[in-house]
């Protein structure tokens, strides 16, 4: 094989071994009229990514405590329980919360993080 012509086959083995390899997912965050978060990944109108874990941390400090943090237990995907928008502060049926929510601040900076099968997404926002 000439690798001049295929540099992808060097770099694929690595990828598959690798965690850092995952892809991001664009998400929408948005804050609703009634003071909702919501928080939706927006990669394919007809097939939208499933979020597998989602964490809310201080946006101000580095290395932040996790502020709210849920998840789906490894089986429930296949269950269909799987959501592609998740609004903050309610635990969709078949996740199970973490850490209690509380209320965010105004003018606050916050990071959401959204995991999911072969993704990782990191981003911020600040509440209105």
């Amino acid at each position: 094989m000439d690798y001049r012509r295929a540099p992808w086959a060097l770099l694929a083995p690595a990828c598959l071994t690798l965690s850092s390899c995952q892809l991001s997912v664009p998400i929408r965050i948005e804050q609703l009229p009634d003071g909702r978060i919501s928080i939706q990944t927006v990669d394919d109108e007809d097939d939208p990514a499933c979020i597998e874990s989602l964490d809310i941390s201080d946006g101000r400090e580095v290395g932040a405590s996790v502020l709210w943090e849920i998840s789906l237990p490894p089986d429930a995907e296949k269950a269909g329980k799987c959501v592609s928008e998740i609004i903050y502060p309610t635990i969709p049926p078949g996740y199970h919360g973490e850490k209690p929510a509380i209320p965010f601040e105004k003018g606050r900076k916050y990071v959401v993080a959204a995991q999911g099968a072969g993704f990782y997404t990191v981003e911020e926002f600040v509440r209105r």
